[in-house]
């Protein structure tokens, strides 16, 4: 039997080559000689050899695997020393070099200092939230005390806090609403608060106007003043650009490259010229389905929106219909309340002329009476009879 324990194991480390250096092969002949003197000894090292270096190659391929795995982790994966130098960071962590200014082999700000100390002294993780950019972090500090440094796993919440941030600023307009602010300060309270989700938004909120033919705005706390008032009157049809398009169709119009979108053909060169290239607009509504406005977004490139920022837009939609809705509804209240108070006063001043008008014929029946009674000795006993009768029902009539 020829064997080739120790050919097998050198190629398979060296890349498998055809001829092996002339040293290796005299060493692996005189090997050969030995496998044949002591066949079955050699045979069982060659097994165990062979298992070994199966268990090497997973080991090492394992190990291999394990050292990429930071830098395919689509999170920020970053190493401090107790120094506050940093060791490592993966590719993920790049927002974070370039934020708070570190680079690998340097130390750190003072702040992350603090926290990789604080984790070394407690001996157990520690949590801290972050906001990069437009992106929120969750990080994790995870100490290797016997090493001294510190492992940091982050993880993006961005989502998270965005609902967080969605709902608070809900609440604070609806806080705003039922404080009685006026339409006015609510309206553009809702605009300032959606445009912090994304750089560069602008936003509108346009209300019906009364003679339902068109939107007049009733908010743009941050589009030019000359866009506004080239579009102060948007006509409802179709093809009125986004909102009057919005408004006749009762859905949400989204314009994702305006120079391109039919529907502006009429305002097209106005919003490129303000550097305006796409419009979402979404219908305002009160529950029976009447129109009452419409809510949109404008950026400065084209874009096309995500599910999200569709819900965004239709969620604050709802909180501009209930501002709208009570202002309207306090509008009617108030009118009303106007008619009440000159209703009263035309029957106030109707009962007084009636009064004056029925009074007067009853002032001179009195002093015709008044005169008849002075001369009633005069008078024969059946005059007087009649008189007194008559006299008797004026008196009546006076009561």
């Amino acid at each position: 039997m020829q064997h080739k324990l120790l050919s097998r194991q050198i190629k398979r480390f060296i890349g498998n080559p055809e001829t092996l250096p002339q040293q290796w092969e005299e060493f692996i002949s005189a090997v050969d000689e030995a496998y044949r003197q002591r066949d079955d000894d050699f045979h069982l090292l060659e097994h165990a050899m062979d298992v070994l270096s199966e268990e090497f190659r997973e080991k090492k391929n394992r190990v291999q695997s394990l050292s990429r795995f930071s830098d395919e982790n689509p999170h920020p994966v970053m190493r401090i020393s107790s120094e506050g130098e940093l060791h490592y960071a993966n590719s993920a962590s790049k927002i974070l070099l370039k934020t708070f200014d570190m680079e690998v082999n340097k130390e750190v700000p003072n702040y992350w200092k603090y926290i990789v100390e604080i984790t070394l002294q407690k001996n157990k993780n520690e949590t801290i939230e972050l906001e990069v950019g437009q992106q929120f972090f969750s990080f994790t500090f995870s100490p290797v005390v016997e090493q001294e440094y510190v492992n940091i796993y982050g993880y993006d919440i961005t989502g998270r806090k965005r609902a967080e941030n969605y709902l608070l600023d809900h609440n604070n307009v609806l806080g705003s609403l039922a404080a009685g602010n006026e339409l006015q300060t609510v309206l553009d309270e809702l605009c300032c608060n959606v445009e912090k989700y994304a750089d560069g938004l602008k936003s509108s909120v346009l209300l019906l106007d009364k003679s339902d033919k068109y939107l007049h705005y009733g908010s743009a706390p941050n589009l030019p003043k000359s866009y506004i008032e080239a579009t102060r009157k948007v006509y409802i049809g179709e093809n009125q650009g986004s909102c009057g398009t919005a408004a006749y169709s009762k859905k949400t119009i989204v314009a994702e490259d305006i120079s391109k979108d039919l529907r502006w053909a009429e305002y097209k060169d106005i919003a490129i010229d303000h550097k305006l290239q796409a419009c979402w607009s979404t219908p305002i509504m009160d529950v029976s389905g009447t129109v009452l406005g419409t809510f949109a977004l404008y950026y400065h490139e084209p874009r096309k929106p995500s599910k999200a920022e569709l819900d965004l837009i239709k969620s604050f939609a709802n909180i501009a219909a209930l501002a709208i809705h009570k202002h309207n509804a306090q509008d009617k209240l108030k009118n009303y309340a106007a008619e009440l108070e000159r209703s009263n006063k035309e029957l106030s001043d109707f009962a007084y002329i009636a009064s004056h008008d029925l009074q007067e014929p009853l002032r001179k029946i009195s002093i015709f009476s008044d005169r008849v009674l002075e001369v009633k000795n005069s008078y024969n006993e059946t005059q007087r009879v009649i008189l007194s009768e008559w006299v008797k029902r004026q008196a009546e009539c006076k009561r």
